[in-house]
């Protein structure tokens, strides 16, 4: 199970009432902080690992269906990263009960805004080149440190995470 922390614009969305008390997560990513964001190539679900910073892209056409590609954008994500198939798989097995709530840090908020940032800056860049290559924006930012004054890179923080050597 995970509880993803939605902005009250995403709620409105989702067309969800948020749980008042939320149970731990049994991910090992934790939970997810989740916004919307607007950008040159199309509206977005932006969605970020509270602990690992580590974040995933939905396009906002994709709202009706979202617990489902979620879960599968969280898998390919952990793929195109290198984390072994049963290592993701067995991540994102916990992902098929999701519950929603209220956010309760602004600490994290303020990361995911930083990281909703490189998704409006990424899709700028693509202008004129076609679609918005989701993967591609979800790879590139998993390289970026987040979180001043401590910062982490998701991709370290995932390995870390799921015991998954960082040599």
């Amino acid at each position: 199970m995970v509880t993803i922390r939605c902005t009250q614009n995403l709620l409105k969305a989702l067309n969800v009432k948020p749980v008042e008390r939320t149970q731990p997560p049994t991910a090992k990513l934790g939970d997810w902080y989740a916004k919307p964001v607007e950008t040159a190539a199309g509206d977005l679900i932006v969605c970020m690992s509270a602990p690992t910073y580590l974040s995933v892209a939905i396009p906002m056409s994709q709202l009706p269906l979202f617990p489902i590609h979620f879960h599968m954008r969280v898998y390919n994500l952990l793929r195109h990263l290198s984390i072994p198939p049963e290592i993701a798989s067995a991540e994102v097995e916990h992902y098929k009960e999701v519950r929603y709530a209220r956010t309760e840090s602004r600490q994290i908020l303020g990361i995911l805004n930083d990281v909703a940032g490189n998704y409006q800056a990424f899709a700028e860049a693509q202008i004129g080149r076609g679609n918005l290559p989701v993967s591609e924006a979800e790879i590139g930012i998993a390289s970026v440190p987040f979180g001043a004054p401590k910062y982490k890179t998701p991709l370290t923080e995932i390995r870390k995470a799921l015991g998954v050597d960082v040599g």
